[in-house]
């Protein structure tokens, strides 16, 4: 049976938009590590299970959500609104699924799935959350849904369309929330694969992996976006050219990514200069052309060595 409760929602207070990205996936010089560590990880071109994050606890502040949203796309008002009634859904629920599904590749050219634990610290609620691909097109995700809906749900408004499920979380109130997962097995079983993660805990283990490549590779990097990105995918980290967050900053065509080593001695990192198809030598770690006689590249600043 749906529990839905059926009322305006309107935002209480409004939204503190950040500006608009310049229409790229991150900026090292911007975005923190961690934030650049989670965009990584849902723009890799690799299996569904490698691509879930962990979202940090955001919590309110006399009632009022403390939470900041960069206007970066059509979605973006409607994601603040269902954070908004997620919060208001957290009155009365431990556990909340909001389903962002794919549109067509307007803009997301495939969906998340989000789930997010209350606590409560006094008087005021946290959210923290888990959230993984969803290979599903929007009308599956639609259906989804009304499924978890009919499954005892509680919504803060119907859910008849794709745009209505964008902005309507669904709440749950789970009698032992230590129990989530078996709870979400129950539910979604064609989400098994996700549940053998958390529950081993691989995700965590993931997340942890990938903020020591991205702080490794933002040293290298120098501040140069391009930089970090070839340094990553010379680690076998490679992101979509273009996706839900933007786009990268490697063209296939005239940024290829050479084969190259990177050694760290006396807290300096080197490498070795090779040749580009051209024949000529160049910095294989942000692809300047460099004189045989250089000790030091002049626009990453990596040390060159002789050999490695």
């Amino acid at each position: 049976m749906m529990n839905t409760v059926e009322v305006q929602i309107k935002p209480n207070f409004e939204p503190r938009f950040l500006a608009p990205t310049d229409g790229h996936f991150f900026d090292i010089n911007k975005n923190s590590k961690e934030e650049t560590a989670k965009v990584i990880l849902e723009e890799l071109i690799a299996e569904p299970i490698k691509r879930v994050t962990n979202s940090n606890p955001v919590s309110t502040k006399n009632g009022i959500p403390q939470i900041e949203f960069s206007d970066y796309n059509i979605h973006a008002r409607a994601e603040f609104e269902a954070t908004q009634n997620a919060f208001k859904l957290a009155q009365d629920c431990n556990m909340i699924f909001w389903i962002s599904s794919e549109d067509g590749g307007q803009v997301y050219e495939d969906g998340r799935f989000n789930i997010y634990f209350k606590d409560n610290l006094g008087q005021e609620i946290e959210l923290r959350g888990k959230h993984m691909p969803l290979t599903i097109d929007r009308f599956k995700s639609l259906e989804l849904g009304k499924r978890l809906m009919e499954m005892g749900g509680k919504t803060l408004g119907k859910v008849e369309t794709v745009d209505d499920l964008r902005v309507q979380p669904i709440g749950f109130n789970l009698e032992n929330i230590n129990n989530w997962i078996s709870e979400c097995r129950k539910m979604m079983p064609e989400f098994e694969l996700f549940w053998k993660l958390f529950e081993n805990g691989d995700d965590l283990k993931q997340e942890k992996e990938m903020k020591k490549h991205v702080e490794e590779a933002i040293k290298m990097a120098n501040g140069d976006n391009k930089v970090f990105q070839k340094i990553l995918e010379n680690r076998g980290i490679k992101i979509n050219s273009s996706g839900n967050h933007g786009s990268g900053y490697l063209n296939s065509e005239t940024d290829s990514v050479l084969n190259f080593k990177i050694k760290m001695i006396g807290g300096e990192y080197y490498t070795q200069p090779v040749h580009d198809k051209f024949g000529k030598l160049i910095c294989p770690v942000c692809g300047v052309e460099v004189e045989s006689s250089s000790s030091i590249c002049p626009t990453c600043k990596i040390n060159f060595m002789s050999e490695m």
